[in-house]
């Protein structure tokens, strides 16, 4: 199943996007739904404050993956940053990149990027919860 949804650019949307997303996976264990929640207020945070542009959500729900991506159409180039203690942004991609099994950034030639994120799942007495065996890509 395909769910797609488009934001405007204000910090409303953060918290629209996040109810969005979690309807969703509303069956799936409560790991999953916090662990998605957490990652797409980070990836709509830093489409309004880095790109400072509105954004789309699409989810591809299938029975063993959850696959998040958020567009937008800013400047800038997402990077994995290591920011010091002290520093007050920057931890987004890292939040990201722990909870989620693999993701990725994708860029088009019309200056839109793509930040998508994947989370395996396994059934269990009809709950979806997060896989722990999985490798992360290096």
């Amino acid at each position: 199943m395909r769910m797609k949804q488009s934001f405007d650019s204000s910090h409303e949307s953060i918290s629209a996007a996040r109810t969005f997303v979690t309807s969703i996976v509303s069956d799936a264990h409560v790991e999953v739904r916090e662990s998605v929640a957490v990652m797409v207020s980070e990836l709509a945070t830093n489409a309004l404050v880095h790109a400072a542009s509105g954004f789309d959500v699409v989810v591809d729900r299938f029975e063993s993956t959850i696959t998040v991506a958020v567009t937008d159409w800013g400047d800038g180039s997402p990077e994995l940053r290591s920011p010091g203690s002290t520093e007050p942004h920057g931890r987004g991609l890292r939040i990201v990149d722990a909870l989620s099994d693999e993701w990725g950034v994708v860029s088009t030639s019309d200056e839109a990027k793509t930040i998508w994120f994947r989370l395996r799942v396994h059934s269990s007495e009809g709950d979806l919860h997060a896989t722990t065996d999985v490798a992360r890509p290096g």
